[in-house]
């Protein structure tokens, strides 16, 4: 479904941005190198891991780590974003029933992202804002399973925040909710401490180096566009983007109040256990709304007041938790009724926009028809130091610098 959503990165293979620029980065330096120094704030750890894989897979069947490389990137970013919504399935189905699961399944391989899913569907430079979600899914799994498990659920807990920051904070709001509703306090705290050096030791390594680097160059904090950035972009968007253009700041915050009454409801009817997953879903999706806010407010100045939705990308990940949690919280609401009304309205929705979801006119506009990859490789600038620089998306100030050898055993043909 994610290759039907946006096909082009396998039919006419491409790099985009920071993919091809870590990608030289690793040939060039190491890739011990590229993993501490991609960005200068902090580190990408699966970006790097996956474009580490690519490389291999195109070495392995090509003979060459940039031959195919386009393709197995492309194929390693569709099979990340299956793996996510199948974690998301499970977690659900622990919570919820099986109707809800698929629904939450649905809702995360169709999430919604506007005319620019080219810049994340087929890429993997986007992946790092699926971690939070995918690290709250581990810590709910590791709250009942065996130590084998937990331990397993721990290094997957710690490379993810090796490439999201906003992870360390879910370790520890998973602390909080739980501390007070285990049994054994001390067995719970022991079983945490591997894992709360392991992060200390890493959040002392990262502070100083966030110094905001990665914020959005150019673009000014609009603080009349702040509403609907934390509300109807960040929370809503999922359930409203159908008609996003219809809402204003007040209709969407009142249906974001409409939103939080569903799951405080849902928290009072619920079991202990699932009372603890829906605390810490909804304060994690608070947190890392929040911490869009503060670290990325320039946003607020490229938002038109509820017309474009750009840069989605931002909010992906938020979106997705915010779909998860009221798929969790349905099911809690003993009135199956409204359970079936609220999915029959979303099928709807969904459905007469499922357009949208699949590569538009809108979509080729992004394509540069004119790009062929191997044309690129083998045009490759030379710099005349032993380097050599290959065109990639999305404009020709991208490049992947490479040693000139990787180009030169290709055996291109000049016309």
């Amino acid at each position: 479904m994610f290759f039907a959503r946006y096909p082009q990165p396998v039919i006419t293979p491409t790099l985009y941005a920071e993919d091809g620029v870590w990608l030289g980065n690793a040939i060039s330096n190491g890739w011990l190198h590229t993993f501490l120094h991609a960005r200068p704030d902090y580190f990408v750890f699966f970006n790097i891991f996956f474009l580490f894989l690519a490389a291999l897979l195109s070495k392995i069947f090509s003979g060459s780590v940039l031959m195919l490389l386009p393709l197995f990137v492309a194929t390693l970013s569709y099979a990340f974003y299956s793996f996510t919504s199948t974690i998301i399935f499970w977690t659900v189905k622990r919570h919820a029933n099986y109707m809800l699961a698929c629904a939450a399944f649905c809702f995360s391989i169709f999430i919604p992202l506007g005319v620019s899913q080219a810049e994340s569907i087929g890429t993997l430079v986007q992946i790092g804002f699926y971690m939070p979600i995918l690290s709250i899914c581990l810590h709910l799994f590791r709250t009942d399973a065996s130590s084998v498990k937990k331990g397993l659920c721990d290094v997957g807990i710690f490379l993810m925040a090796a490439t999201n920051p906003v992870c360390f904070a879910i370790t520890g709001m998973y602390f909080i909710i739980n501390f007070f509703r285990e049994a054994d306090k001390k067995r719970f705290v022991l079983s945490l401490i591997p894992l709360s050096i392991a992060l200390l030791i890493l959040f002392a390594i990262i502070v100083p180096r966030m110094n905001g680097s990665g914020g959005i160059a150019g673009v000014s904090y609009n603080p009349a566009h702040l509403i609907e950035m934390v509300s109807a972009r960040a929370v809503l968007y999922p359930f409203v983007f159908s008609f996003y253009s219809k809402l204003n700041d007040v209709i969407s915050v009142g249906l974001v109040i409409m939103y939080i009454g569903i799951v405080l409801v849902a928290y009072m009817r619920s079991e202990p256990k699932t009372k603890a997953a829906i605390l810490f879903l909804l304060a994690m999706l608070i947190i890392y709304d929040a911490a869009t806010v503060a670290g990325r407010s320039a946003i607020t100045g490229l938002l038109t007041g509820y017309g474009s939705t750009y840069p989605d990308r931002y909010f992906m990940g938020i979106n997705i938790i915010s779909v998860t949690l009221i798929t969790i919280c349905l099911y809690q609401i003993k009135i199956p009724a409204l359970k079936y009304a609220f999915l029959a309205v979303m099928l709807v929705l969904y459905i007469s926009k499922m357009h949208t979801f699949f590569e538009s006119s809108s979509d080729k506009r992004r394509i540069a028809l004119d790009y062929i990859y191997t044309n690129a490789l083998c045009n490759a600038k030379d710099e005349g130091n032993g380097f050599k620089q290959i065109m990639i998306l999305p404009s020709p100030d991208w490049y992947i610098r490479v040693p000139a050898g990787y180009i030169d055993t290709l055996g291109c043909v000049r016309n």
